[in-house]
């Protein structure tokens, strides 16, 4: 299956995360590793949330998290596998930048390699220097929630309960 084709499948809860803060530690190491000796890491400032997904016999964990004061805000779809994590499709919005975009390796989601957060290829959508039909940030966690589910087809837990 390609990246496209996963990030259009529609996917379930399998263990829904809680908000966190970055506090001192920021995000745990064990929320959202890359390999079995590199993690992402957030800074203090971040609220973030780990929900672990299921679709169609694939696991994967979708992190979102967003930095109010300097407008960042991300939402990461990543599959698991034996040897790591492959991000899939990062879905980000930066004060700094011309509004919302996606990132994404356009090939099958077997050839994404592991605990790389931009591996060669990635594509930005829409490029850089294109029309951005979003520009606006304005964050909490129930609407960074809600944008990181609906951009990743999440439709609720694999029991029958919404989210």
């Amino acid at each position: 299956m390609d990246a496209r084709k996963f990030v259009a499948t529609k996917k379930q809860i399998v263990d829904p995360g809680k908000w966190g803060q970055g506090g001192n530690r920021g995000i745990p190491k064990t929320a959202f590793p890359l390999s079995k000796t590199r993690s992402f890491q957030l800074g203090k400032c971040w609220s973030w949330r780990v929900d672990r997904i299921a679709a169609g016999g694939i696991q994967g964990r979708i992190l979102t998290a967003f930095e109010p004061s300097k407008e960042k805000f991300l939402a990461w779809l990543a599959i698991e596998r034996q040897e790591g994590t492959a991000i899939v499709a990062r879905y980000e919005f930066h004060g700094d930048e011309p509004g919302w975009h996606c990132h994404s390796l356009c090939a099958p989601i077997d050839r994404i390699p592991v605990a790389l957060v931009k591996p060669y290829g990635t594509m930005r959508i829409p490029a850089a220097r294109h029309r951005h039909r979003r520009l606006t940030f304005g964050m909490t966690e129930m609407s960074a929630l809600a944008l990181s589910f609906r951009v990743f087809r999440v439709t609720g837990k694999s029991e029958g309960g919404l989210v």
